[in-house]
Parts: C-alpha cells; sequence; structure tokens
C-alpha cells in the first residue's frame, strides 16, 4: 500500500481528488451529528495532513459521512467547466443525503458542516456553489409548506480568505518552493497571467475586479433569494442561511493571508450578508493552516461550540 492511500485508509475515491468516509457507527445521532461533514483541503495539502483532521471529526461525530476535497496547483489552471465536474461527486452525495434541495422534511434532520482550509479550498467551494446554482436553477418553485425546513449547517474558514492581489498569489503559490529556478518560472507564469487578466479586463471581456477578490465576495453575497419556510433568505449556498453560523480560524502571524483581511471579511459577512452569528478565533502565533497543530484543545474547542449552536445544545 502506497503512504498516500495509507494515509487515506478509510476513505474510498469518488471523483478526482474527492473522496469518502462512512460512518464508523451504524447507531444514528441525527440530533448531534452533521448528516454530512465537507472538508476542503488547502494547496498541496498532502493526505498525511488531512486526515489529522478527518480523525478527529470521526471521533467527534461517529454517525456523520465524511467528504475530503483536495487541492492541487493544477486545480487553478483548470477549465471552471473541468473544475465543476470535479465537485460534481459533492453535490450528488449531498443529494442523495437529503442536503439538496434547499428544503427537506423536518424529520429528515439532514445538516451540513463545511470546513474549508485557505484559498484553495474556497475556490473548490466556489466551484460546487456554481455547480448548485446551474443544477438547481429552479428553486423557488420547491415546496414551501411548514413540513419542510432549510438544512441546518455550519461554515468553518480556517486561514481564509485573502483579498487577493498578484503578490498575494506570489505568497500562495511559492511558499513552498525551494528551487530558485522553479521559483522563477512561477512567479513570472503568475505575472503574465496576471496582466493578461488586467489586459482582458480592459478590452470589457473580464468583469472589473481581482478574480479573488469577486470569489472572497460571493461569501457574502445572497446568491439565492428563494425564502425558506422561515423566511429567511439563503446565502452563497442554499443551505447556508443567516441564521448558518460562521467560524474564522486564524493567526495574526500568518505570511499568506493578512488578518485583516479575514476580519474584513467576518464584518461584511455581518453587514452586507446579514449573518446573525459570526466568530472569529484569532491565533497570536501560528502559521498558514497551522491553528489545530499547535492549540489543538482551543481549535477544535471552537469547532465543537459551532455545531453546538447549530444543534441547540448550547
Amino acid at each position: 500500500m502506497s503512504s498516500e492511500n495509507q494515509a487515506l485508509s478509510g476513505f474510498v475515491s469518488i471523483g478526482q481528488d474527492v473522496y469518502l468516509s462512512r460512518p464508523v457507527t451504524s447507531i444514528p445521532n441525527e440530533a448531534r451529528d452533521p448528516t454530512v461533514i465537507i472538508i476542503f483541503g488547502w494547496m498541496g495539502a498532502q493526505p498525511s495532513h488531512l486526515k489529522k483532521y478527518t480523525a478527529v471529526y470521526e471521533e467527534l461525530y461517529p454517525s456523520s459521512t465524511q467528504v475530503l476535497v483536495r487541492c492541487h496547483w493544477s486545480t487553478f489552471w483548470t477549465t471552471q467547466v473541468a473544475l465543476r465536474n470535479r465537485v460534481m461527486p459533492v453535490l450528488e452525495l449531498l443529494e442523495d443525503r437529503g442536503c439538496i434541495p434547499v428544503r427537506v422534511k423536518l424529520d429528515d434532520f439532514s445538516s451540513v458542516l463545511v470546513h474549508v482550509f485557505s484559498f484553495g479550498g474556497l475556490y473548490q467551494l466556489h466551484a460546487l456553489h456554481q455547480l448548485i446554482a446551474l443544477r438547481h436553477s429552479v428553486l423557488p418553485m420547491m415546496p414551501s409548506a411548514s413540513s419542510y425546513a432549510t438544512p441546518r449547517a455550519a461554515l468553518i474558514l480556517d486561514s481564509s480568505p485573502t483579498y487577493g492581489g498578484l503578490a498575494s498569489a506570489i505568497r500562495s503559490f511559492t511558499a513552498a518552493i525551494k528551487n530558485p529556478v522553479v521559483w522563477c518560472i512561477i512567479v513570472a507564469f503568475l505575472c503574465l497571467d496576471h496582466w493578461i487578466r488586467q489586459l482582458l479586463i480592459f478590452l470589457r471581456i473580464l468583469p472589473k475586479g481581482d478574480w479573488i477578490y469577486r470569489i472572497c465576495m460571493a461569501f457574502n453575497t445572497p446568491s439565492v433569494r428563494a425564502s425558506t419556510p422561515q423566511g429567511r433568505s439563503a446565502t452563497f449556498i442554499p443551505w447556508m442561511t443567516q441564521d448558518a453560523p460562521r467560524l474564522y480560524l486564524y493567526s495574526r502571524k500568518d505570511e499568506l493571508v493578512a488578518f485583516r483581511d479575514v476580519e474584513r471579511h467576518a464584518a461584511e459577512a455581518k453587514a452586507a450578508a446579514g449573518l446573525r452569528d459570526v466568530r472569529l478565533e484569532t491565533f497570536e502565533d501560528t502559521p498558514h493552516v497551522a491553528h489545530a497543530t499547535k492549540y489543538p484543545d482551543r481549535y477544535w474547542g471552537a469547532v465543537k461550540d459551532l455545531w453546538r449552536s447549530v444543534t441547540g445544545e448550547i
């Protein structure tokens, strides 16, 4: 067995860079555990890194289905159509588990916990958002009887987001590069890509604004105007309503994502998207996506508190 397969033991591949782990217990605990936990890994994250998170989730919520989505450098040079096809298995699983469509029967107990790492994870979650919008464009036609409800949900953003820019992109893509020749090639490619985009914006072929900035702002922009039975407007993803809590885990010493970007995004989540429960867990001295490693009790305590607020335990 290869080291990669060994690190992902317990998971089966259901698509390109998409893996599924079924519940470790057959005893349902629908009132407490999420129906589905989706983990969007950071760019270049190895299975051994991500397994540290899936293992904790397996212990915390043993009756949950876990979905792991990996991100590579090549993900960012993939066409949008191909990227949406990559996350199609995630959408199909959500449909199968009753988390989509946006309204489910009250006795289905469907719930979703989404854990996103860095901009690599954010980028693929955005692709899932686009895919849901395309496939379920008839959401306003869905049943609105009082016997239906929006699946419970929560969103965790670890070391994310950043509002982008060329300098931020260079730092992100070259962080793990040791070879100076490879470093120069990647920087040259990023600069070329940046100026080509600027030219296309000038020619009005692309919309104004940095593409990273637009993706980050999509999180705080209502995208599904259909009202839920409770009268709440859904944001970004159908089950991410204004009542769905959001947790930002970030560090003031993160060299790839400025802490001010995270705090600005959290403030806009309240002001622009109208989220009622936005939480910030600030770490003073941890590197990018390393908060759980140095402060596991504090990190997972914040995660557990977030989900307890969804289930009504606190």
